[in-house]
């Protein structure tokens, strides 16, 4: 099989590894992590990427190459846990509630329906 790319077009056409991983993603959908990684290494992963060949597990990523990671707001692993932390514990607390509100109508109707029953006696024994 015949070579789709050429290395040397492709430094020409796309001359940084932002460029270069757009490229690939458009045509491939798949996402390289270029940056940082030896020039000549970049060029032969991506030639591989679009003519769909193997590329090392090394320069693949999830992240979206049109994405700045600049523009990305950080989440906080701890502040995310003690939100669902917070959630878990007012959801019980909301059960609790709930539990003692039943109880308490419970024991409201059980009250009602002796004070019923007394003064029902007490209407029939007079």
């Amino acid at each position: 099989m015949a070579d789709l790319y050429d290395v040397d077009a492709l430094k020409a056409d796309l001359p940084n590894a932002k460029e270069l991983a757009q490229f690939v993603y458009d045509k491939t959908g798949l996402a390289l992590d270029l940056i940082g990684k030896p020039k000549e290494e970049q060029y032969l992963a991506a030639k591989n990427a679009l003519e769909g060949k193997k590329v090392p597990q090394d320069f693949i990523t999830d992240d979206n190459p049109y994405v700045d990671k600049k523009d990305l707001i950080p989440v906080d692993e701890k502040s995310h846990s003690l939100f669902q932390g917070a959630l878990i514990f007012l959801l019980k607390l909301q059960k609790s509630i709930i539990l003692g509100l039943l109880i308490c109508l419970t024991h409201l109707i059980h009250s009602l329906i002796v004070n019923v029953r007394l003064c029902s006696v007490n209407t029939t024994t007079e």
